[in-house]
């Protein structure tokens, strides 16, 4: 409806019946907002970032001085069988799973956690480039959408645009069913739009190291790097890659967080049932 058929309707309406069709947009708003806090109240009832979420701050370790795994692995699996690993940045709102889709790449690009259509995306890496082992691949490139005006998926990464922030926070977490993975993050910057995963050649010891090299000192005005006490070795290092888009929106660069892999301890081993119930076993049982 235009403007000018709006104003003429409200020109032409009768004056003694203003107050009532002020009442009755008071209601239909009341209501409005009723629906919204419903909805919004029942997307929360669903298991979400915050059902899995983490305190990484003060990792818990069992009476055997094995760390327990936080995360309910079972009820997420069960949800949906893509999903293999978590993530967690303290002081961000990035506390999600990372799924891989069997088939295809990008499936996960403009599909939520359960596959449907629309909504955020989810994080996600590309089967055909990436094992869902993360420690097997040189560089493995985990995915998430960039938000202008929310803080959904990968939005808060953008925190670590801010030099003090960066250095305040040296490393994250992620966590399997199995173990839990020390990343330090060795760079956030912004980078040109092409698949990095397509156009090097990362099974190139010589190519990697040049990726590794740029990424300790990238070509970016938008960049925090930090000194690492041995440089980046293509030889020996594991990287992860976060990858989303710059804000404000550039759709020719992308925003990159690096990080190297420093540790991986293994948490108390659960057995992921059919039925979705978690079962924690002793280390050695699970075949």
């Amino acid at each position: 409806m235009s403007s000018d058929t709006q104003q003429k309707q409200g020109a032409h309406a009768p004056k003694k019946r203003t107050g009532l069709i002020a009442l009755v947009v008071l209601i239909a708003a009341i209501a409005i907002a009723a629906v919204v806090f419903i909805a919004v109240g029942a997307g929360m009832s669903e298991p979400s970032s915050d059902e899995g979420a983490l305190d990484v701050a003060e990792p818990e370790y069992n009476a055997e001085g094995q760390l327990t795994n936080p995360v309910d692995w079972n009820t997420w699996i069960e949800r949906n069988p893509d999903v293999y690993a978590w993530v967690k940045i303290d002081d961000t709102d990035v506390d999600e799973p990372i799924l891989q889709h069997p088939l295809e790449d990008n499936y996960y690009l403009n599909r939520d956690v359960d596959g449907q259509r629309g909504g955020y995306g989810a994080l996600y890496t590309q089967g055909s480039h990436n094992s869902k082992n993360l420690g097997e691949d040189p560089v493995t490139i985990v995915y998430g959408h960039t938000f202008q005006n929310n803080v959904e998926m990968f939005s808060t990464l953008h925190n670590l645009e801010d030099a003090e922030f960066f250095e305040s926070h040296p490393e994250f977490y992620i966590y399997t069913p199995t173990e839990r993975l020390t990343y330090e993050i060795v760079s956030a910057f912004e980078y040109g739009n092409d698949h990095i995963l397509e156009t090097q050649d990362m099974s190139d010891t010589a190519v990697r190291q040049a990726f590794y090299d740029m990424v300790q000192d990238p070509d970016s005005l938008n960049k925090n790097v930090r000194t690492l006490d041995v440089p980046l070795d293509a030889e020996t290092d594991k990287l992860l890659v976060l990858s989303t888009c710059t804000k404000p929106s550039n759709p020719n660069a992308r925003y990159l967080i690096v990080a190297k892999l420093v540790a991986e301890e293994p948490t108390e081993t659960v057995e992921i049932s059919a039925d979705g119930s978690n079962e924690v076993i002793d280390e050695g049982v699970l075949e």
